[in-house]
C-alpha cells in the first residue's frame, strides 16, 4: 500500500496540553512496528524511554516503555502547541514528541483496518504503538477521537492542493474534478477503515465525521468564493445537503464492488450545483 500523507475537508480537533500531534505526520500501514527499537536510560522516575536509531539520553516525562520505527516528519510540517512546549531552547522539536505521535496514529491505522475502532481498547492500541495508557490519555479521549484526526489531516493535505493548482489556471470544472479525485484517493487509502466502519453501527462516529468535515469545508469554500452567484437560503443547511449527499456518494461506492471510484468521482461532479464552481473565482462582495 503506498504511504499515507495524513489531508481533505475540516479541521483536526486540538486538545490542549503536552504532546499534540502535528497534522501532518506520515502513517505508513504495514510496516514493522516491532523491531529495531532501542532502549536509553531511564529517567528519574525510574520509566525508560524509546526510540529508533541512536541511542539518546531521554527526560521521562513521555512515558514510553517499547519503541518502533516510524516515519520521520515532512520538511515544514506544522508544530502542534504541545510540540512547541516540548521544543528546547534553541527551538528544535523534541523528537520524541513527533516519535510518540506517529507512533499512535500508525497503531490506530493498523489496529482499524483490522476491526471496527470500536472494537480497540487503549490498552492494545497503547501497546501496538510502545507506549503506555497514561500516555495515550495525555493526548486523546478514545481510539476514535485519534482515527478522526488522522482521517482528518489527511484530508486536509488534499485540501491545500486545490490553491496550487487554482494558480496553475486549471478551469473551474477542471478543479471541481480534481478536489473530487482527491477525496476519493483519501478514501481508497484508507478503504479497509472505512468499510469497516460503515459495515458496524457501533463505529458510525466514522461516518459522522466525514460529514461534519463535508460540511465544515463547504462553508469555508462558500465563504471565499463570489457570494452574488450563491443561493438565498440557509448556508448551514446547504452545507449539510451537500455533505450528507456527498458522503453517501462515497457510502454507495465502498458497498457496491460493481461501482468505481470513477463511478462516484462522476456522479459526484454531475450533482454539483452550477454555483459551486464561483468559489474558484475571486470573491467580488
Amino acid at each position: 500500500m503506498d504511504d499515507l500523507r495524513i489531508p481533505l475537508f475540516g479541521t483536526t480537533n486540538e486538545r490542549g496540553g503536552e504532546g499534540q500531534p502535528p497534522d501532518s505526520a506520515a502513517v505508513t500501514p504495514g510496516s514493522p512496528v516491532r523491531g529495531g527499537v532501542q532502549t536509553v536510560a531511564a529517567g528519574p522516575a525510574g520509566r525508560g524511554d524509546a526510540c529508533t536509531g541512536p541511542v539518546v539520553t531521554a527526560m521521562p516525562q513521555d512515558g514510553l516503555s517499547t519503541g518502533r520505527r516510524t516515519a520521520l516528519p515532512e520538511p515544514g510540517a506544522t508544530r502542534s502547541p504541545a510540540e512547541q512546549e516540548g521544543s528546547t531552547l534553541s527551538g528544535r522539536i523534541d523528537p520524541r514528541i513527533t516519535r510518540t505521535t506517529q507512533a499512535f496514529e500508525q497503531a490506530i491505522v493498523e489496529l482499524a483496518s483490522e476491526r471496527p475502532v470500536s472494537q480497540i481498547s487503549v490498552a492494545e492500541l497503547a501497546d501496538r504503538a510502545g507506549v503506555t495508557r497514561a500516555t495515550f490519555y495525555n493526548r486523546y479521549s478514545t481510539p476514535l477521537e485519534l482515527l478522526i484526526q488522522v482521517l482528518d489531516a489527511d484530508l486536509d493535505r488534499g485540501h491545500r492542493l486545490e490553491d496550487e493548482r487554482a494558480r496553475r489556471r486549471h478551469s473551474a470544472a477542471e478543479l471541481l474534478r480534481l478536489t473530487t479525485a482527491e477525496v476519493g484517493n483519501h478514501v481508497e487509502r484508507f478503504r479497509a477503515i472505512y468499510r469497516l466502519s460503515l459495515d458496524d453501527p457501533a463505529d458510525s462516529g466514522v461516518y459522522e465525521a466525514l460529514v461534519r468535515h463535508f460540511s465544515e469545508y463547504t462553508l469555508a469554500f462558500m465563504a471565499r468564493g463570489d457570494r452574488s452567484a450563491l443561493p438565498d437560503a440557509n448556508p448551514q443547511v446547504i452545507a449539510q445537503f451537500l455533505a450528507h449527499g456527498f458522503a453517501g456518494a462515497i457510502k454507495a461506492w465502498l458497498h457496491d464492488p460493481s461501482v468505481t471510484k470513477d463511478d462516484m468521482i462522476d456522479a459526484a461532479v454531475a450533482c454539483a450545483p452550477a454555483w459551486w464552481a464561483s468559489g474558484y473565482l475571486p470573491r467580488t462582495s
